[in-house]
């Protein structure tokens, strides 16, 4: 996806990171009011909502932190809700992808730190009382690579997001970092999925929205699970109707070798939840025919797809 495609539109909530030192790797909520093209690429005007006294502001959507190489996305939408562990919604109704974040905060997790109105990227270093931390922020050029005292009120999950992948959780090659949250999927936009991190090859990403190499990496939802969370979803809420010796899906079972929420239920949400499987099974398959996946200690698929056509054998 290229500059001209990215999914922002006038009107849409957002936020905006800056390069401008002071600031760096600070993300501000704002409103886009306009967009436009310049011969230096594709500009935004920003209302930053936090700061009324501060005017309207065009930003060029990609920067380059200090001398670096790579240019960064400046922009992305609104930060999805956020739920704790033991809060989590009926994801059966989430409309959204929501973040799922841990209860209790620790040494490591990499977070956003609220402060003067705006976001602070970094990790938690060390445990303070009176449910504080202290906080590290990312180094020079993304970040500003101080340390403060953070309470936990003011603290929320750090998130990536690109235009190929939208949000996803940051992982690292660093023992010492490590997210403390995970995303939930609604079943409009493929089923309920974990958005658990994997970790996508940087040259297969021209504008790497991420902070830095040794912090972060770009993720994507994975391609295999063991089991459908709306299969989870729906046991829950119709397991019981299998007890029920007499109900029509009971008596026309027939292969034990698949579980369908319809064989519990004889609702149309479980032949819903049956087709949407099933095409998250299609898609998941399709998907493993048209660029393969890695298997352990790599081995490799002893079977290969053929395309079906009619038997030339005498009837």
């Amino acid at each position: 996806m290229n500059e001209h495609n990215l999914p922002f539109k006038v009107g849409q909530l957002a936020e905006a990171r800056s390069f401008i030192v002071g600031f760096r790797g600070a993300w501000f909520r704002c409103k886009i009011k306009e967009i436009g093209q310049r011969k230096s690429g594709v500009v935004c005007a920003l209302e930053y909502y936090d700061f009324s006294d501060e005017r309207i502001t065009w930003t060029k959507l990609y920067q380059k932190p200090g001398k670096s190489k790579g240019a960064k996305l400046m922009l992305r939408p609104q930060f999805p809700p956020i739920y704790r562990e033991s809060e989590m919604p009926n994801i059966s109704t989430i409309s959204e992808v929501v973040v799922i974040r841990n209860d209790v905060w620790k040494v490591g997790d990499l977070v956003d730190w609220l402060s003067d109105s705006c976001y602070w990227s970094g990790r938690l270093i060390e445990v303070l009382e009176h449910d504080k931390f202290r906080i590290k922020l990312f180094p020079p050029p993304v970040g500003e690579g101080l340390s403060y005292e953070a309470s936990c009120a003011d603290l929320r999950p750090s998130l990536d997001w690109s235009p190929e992948h939208g949000w996803t959780v940051p992982i690292s090659g660093n023992e010492d970092c490590h997210s403390c949250a995970r995303l939930v999927k609604p079943l409009n936009q493929g089923g309920f999925v974990d958005l658990t991190a994997h970790t996508v090859d940087e040259g297969r990403n021209k504008h790497n929205t991420e902070f830095s190499s040794h912090t972060s990496a770009s993720c994507i939802p994975p391609p295999e699970r063991s089991e459908d969370a709306s299969a989870e979803v729906t046991r829950d809420n119709v397991g019981k109707d299998c007890h029920d010796d007499n109900s029509p899906s009971k008596k026309l079972r027939t292969d034990r070798s698949i579980s369908l929420n319809s064989m519990c239920s004889d609702t149309i949400e479980a032949a819903i939840l049956d087709l949407e499987e099933l095409v998250n099974r299609v898609k998941w398959i399709k998907n493993i025919l048209e660029f393969g996946m890695p298997f352990p200690n790599s081995v490799q698929p002893s079977w290969k797809f053929l395309e079906h056509r009619s038997s030339s054998l005498p009837k």
